[in-house]
């Protein structure tokens, strides 16, 4: 009989397990890690034999996470997020090997007997990585998501900050998790939001020396460079340009919430997008 292929849940779903008093009250919906593209396609068609519907990704090295989704009750849908990567963006997206993450996951029991989940450091900075990435593509920041920030201070020892920080530092990401725990701060007080000086002050001086300044999230323009930057090699830098400027139908389709238009009316709210935001202009999606 085959092996199912190693996962790890991501996100709420295995944050809610440990990090929060009661799973009840993290809702999101499931997103899990596997190793490889081939790996996600195997899964995403059992999940498609099982009933699901699949938004096609659009191209390995602009979208890295397949979309699916069951409807379980008439207007009740759950949603499947599939990653082949530790997260859909490339400037953060090869910061961490699927090899590492597992190494360092934890069992999360509730959830299933085989079911693991990010360890605690690669959880927090997993969550600011994620922050990091919804403010580059103009999206609004979910008042949870600031909250995990709260709910990790209270149950982490001082050996997960330790690791926290080397971590962050060693990646290159020391600015990110900086970022995220001011804004979870200002939210919700610096008092409320426990997090050891110490850690703040090592991130602060860490993230002088980082390419990326993340007080520029927000700047399309600016992260639009750094993500074509962020491709290793000109030939990958290649195809990430034309997989970002021809991307699938369903990947517009759902990015724009337009099923009723084909692949070339997508592709001119594509254009109109793009034009407003290099102007600067605001948009959403």
């Amino acid at each position: 009989m085959r092996q199912p292929s190693p996962a790890c849940s991501l996100k709420g779903q295995a944050i809610a397990q440990w990090a929060y008093p009661d799973p009840a009250l993290r809702g999101s919906d499931i997103d899990v890690l596997v190793a490889t593209r081939d790996a996600a396609d195997g899964l995403a068609r059992q999940l498609c034999d099982s009933g699901h519907e699949l938004s096609q990704p659009s191209g390995d090295r602009f979208v890295q996470e397949m979309m699916l989704r069951r409807e379980v009750a008439p207007g009740v849908w759950v949603e499947i997020d599939l990653h082949c990567r530790v997260i859909n963006s490339p400037l953060f997206s090869e910061r961490f090997t699927f090899d590492e993450l597992m190494a360092e996951s934890i069992a999360l029991p509730r959830l299933g007997a085989n079911a693991r989940g990010l360890g605690p450091a690669h959880a927090f900075i997993h969550a600011c990585m994620h922050w990091a990435a919804t403010l580059a593509v103009g999206a609004e920041i979910r008042l949870k998501w600031l909250y995990d920030i709260p709910a990790f201070a209270k149950v982490f020892t001082k050996t997960d900050w330790q690791h926290l920080q080397q971590l962050a530092v060693e990646r290159g990401l020391a600015g990110v998790c900086l970022g995220m725990i001011e804004a979870a701060q200002a939210t919700f007080g610096a008092d409320f939001v426990a997090v050891p000086a110490d850690l703040t002050t090592a991130l602060r001086e860490a993230a002088r020396h980082e390419s990326l300044d993340v007080t520029r999230l927000r700047d399309w323009r600016y992260m639009q460079l750094q993500a074509f930057l962020a491709q290793p090699t000109a030939r990958l830098r290649a195809r990430y340009l034309w997989q970002r400027l021809w991307p699938s139908r369903d990947y517009m389709a759902y990015l724009y919430g337009r099923q009723d238009l084909g692949y070339w009316g997508l592709i001119g709210i594509r254009i109109k997008t793009a034009f407003r935001r290099f102007l600067g202009q605001k948009v959403s999606g």
